[in-house]
């Protein structure tokens, strides 16, 4: 079924959902001129390329060694590509933030605010499959719902569909938001946009600590 295939790749879902670079983006795109436009397009972008990334990693999973040993193998190995991924961003964090002034965006914001909706999209598919940490978030998703699904192919694209829904609830959260508050909306978003030029790495390294030491927890056998 594919709710038990999901099953296993919830904790990689939720961690996408909490994409700070991702959400600034969106929220970048709703501030700017063509505003609601390229933050739909953004949403859909991806929404689609994650789910299409995921399939591919499930598909893919059958071939890679089965069983106990190497199904924890996958899960040891990927849990420690995360856990790497947190130190890197943290220590990215700590030397940035010495050298940057606290009110100072980063400088792909800038390009950003000027993009298209086909590069919108194109930003999207970037940032939700391309980037290093959403890279391996798929592959985790992927591989826990290939692993799961054996092979059913209505499960897998069931549980890839629900894996990119929930990881697509943070991205368009900005857009419901701007809809839903209509003139109110922008300084919300001022806001949020502020919190997260100080505070996006942060998060990143603690949701890839986090589903690290769950992925190694899975393929060692703790839980």
């Amino acid at each position: 079924m594919a709710s038990d295939a999901l099953t296993p790749a919830l904790p990689a879902a939720l961690a996408m959902l909490t994409s700070p670079m991702a959400i600034a983006a969106m929220i970048v795109l709703l501030l700017s001129r063509r505003g609601r436009v390229n933050a739909t397009a953004f949403a859909v972008g991806w929404f689609a390329a994650v789910g299409a990334a995921v399939v591919v990693a499930a598909l893919v999973r059958p071939t890679l060694p089965d069983g106990g040993a190497g199904s924890g193998a996958v899960s040891l190995v990927l849990g420690g590509v995360l856990l790497v991924l947190a130190v890197v961003v943290l220590v990215a964090v700590l030397v940035t933030a010495r050298r940057r002034d606290a009110a100072t965006e980063p400088r792909w914001w800038a390009v950003v605010d000027s993009v298209r909706p086909g590069r919108a999209v194109v930003l999207a598919v970037l940032l939700g499959t391309v980037a290093p940490k959403n890279l391996v978030l798929v592959v985790v998703g992927g591989t826990a719902i290939g692993g799961r699904a054996d092979g059913d192919l209505g499960a897998t694209l069931a549980a890839a569909a629900a894996f990119a829904v929930i990881a697509s609830v943070g991205v368009a959260a900005p857009l419901v938001v701007s809809v839903a508050l209509g003139v109110r909306g922008p300084a919300l978003l001022t806001s949020l946009r502020g919190w997260l030029s100080r505070n996006d790495g942060v998060v990143v390294a603690v949701v890839l600590g986090l589903v690290g030491v769950q992925q190694i927890g899975a393929g060692s056998g703790w839980w």
